[in-house]
C-alpha cells in the first residue's frame, strides 16, 4: 500500500470513525450517568473523554490538513522523481508525542472501567456505553498502529530523498531518528 493510499485508509476508517463516534460517546456518557448514578467511575469517564475531545480534532485536522499532504507529495516525490518541500519529521515528533498521550487516557479510562466491564444489572445506557468505550478503545489502537508504521515509513522516504537516492528500495533508511523510537 502506498503512503498515499494508507493516508487514505486512514482517514476513511479512522478519522471519520472518530468525528461521528466521539459527538456520541459524550452524549452515551451524559445519558448513562443520568440513568446509573450510583456508578462513581463515569465521572472519571466523563473527564477522560473531555480531555481526549478536547485535542483530537486539533491533532486530527493537523494531520489532514499539513501532515498527510506532506506526507502524499513525498510519496509523489519518490515515485515520479517530484518536488518534495521536506519537513515531516518535524510534524511527526509533534503527532507521536499526541498518540503517547492519547494511549495514557485510554489506558486509564481501561483502568476506571475495569477495562469496560459492565456490571450485572447495569442500565442498557451503561451497557452501551462500555461497548462504545471498548470499540473507541481498539479503533485508536489501530490507528495509532497504522500512523506509526505510516510515520516510520514517511520517515525512510524523505531520508532516502534526502540523500537523493531516488525510489524507496535504493537506498538504507535512516534508523538513527529519534522519532523511529516512538514511531515503530
Amino acid at each position: 500500500m502506498s503512503l498515499c493510499d494508507l493516508t487514505d485508509h486512514i482517514i476513511g476508517a479512522h478519522h471519520t470513525y472518530l468525528r461521528r463516534e466521539f459527538g456520541r460517546l459524550v452524549e452515551l456518557c451524559e445519558l448513562a450517568r443520568r440513568d446509573a448514578p450510583h456508578a462513581a467511575n463515569l465521572v472519571a469517564v466523563a473527564a477522560i473523554l473531555r480531555r481526549i475531545g478536547s485535542d483530537l480534532v486539533k491533532h486530527l485536522d493537523s494531520e489532514e490538513q499539513v501532515l498527510f499532504p506532506l506526507i502524499r507529495s513525498l510519496d509523489y516525490a519518490t515515485r515520479q522523481q517530484g518536488c518534495y518541500p521536506g519537513g515531516v519529521e518535524h510534524w511527526l515528533s509533534e503527532m507521536c508525542h499526541d498518540h503517547d498521550t492519547v494511549n495514557a487516557e485510554l489506558a486509564e479510562l481501561r483502568r476506571v472501567t475495569h477495562a469496560f466491564a459492565v456490571p450485572a444489572g447495569s442500565a442498557d445506557s451503561y451497557t452501551k456505553l462500555m461497548q462504545a468505550l471498548a470499540e473507541l478503545d481498539q479503533n485508536l489502537a489501530q490507528h495509532t498502529a497504522k500512523e506509526d508504521a505510516l510515520f516510520a515509513r514517511a520517515i525512510d522516504a524523505e531520508t532516502i530523498l534526502r540523500r537523493g537516492a531516488g525510489a524507496p528500495g535504493n537506498a538504507q533508511p535512516n534508523t538513527s531518528s529519534p522519532i523511529r523510537e516512538n514511531a515503530r
